[in-house]
């Protein structure tokens, strides 16, 4: 499972770059019903796995991934989307280096993917994705009595 703050910061991170773009990021279980008539970026995560570090501790140990899919509107270009893609990724970067203030305690980036757009998708849309790995460590809520 994804942690709220993980969650959170990344979702805040790529909406700083988008709108550097002038599109917007949407999450994929509060988006409206209408499809933005351009370029538009939605929001995954994954958590690969979550467990204590050791037996008897109270920290938790969470890895996945963030990802972004960029849905570029077919025959704008590919030039275009590119640089939407790499707006992003400088901007996980910078997030990464501290230069939007420093990361939640115990998040840190440290993989970037791609996966390239396939121009054989059906429809008006072509995906470019690329996933942020992550790792965040944060300690056990206490019990509930």
């Amino acid at each position: 499972m994804t942690s709220p703050v993980v969650w959170q910061h990344a979702f805040k991170t790529a909406t700083q770059a988008a709108q550097l773009g002038g599109l917007q990021v949407t999450d994929a279980l509060t988006s409206a019903p209408s499809v933005p008539s351009g370029p538009y970026w939605l929001m995954e995560a994954n958590s690969s796995r979550g467990n204590l570090t050791e037996m008897g501790t109270d920290i938790n140990e969470e890895n996945g991934s963030i990802w972004l899919h960029l849905l570029a509107v077919r025959g704008t270009g590919t030039l275009p989307a590119l640089e939407l893609v790499k707006a992003m990724s400088d901007t996980f970067r910078k997030a990464q280096r501290g230069d939007y203030g420093p990361l939640p305690e115990g998040l840190v980036y440290y993989t970037q993917n791609d996966d390239p757009a396939d121009g054989n998708q059906d429809g008006n849309r072509v995906r470019f994705s690329l996933s942020f790995d992550y790792q965040y460590r944060d300690k056990l809520a206490p019990a509930i009595p």
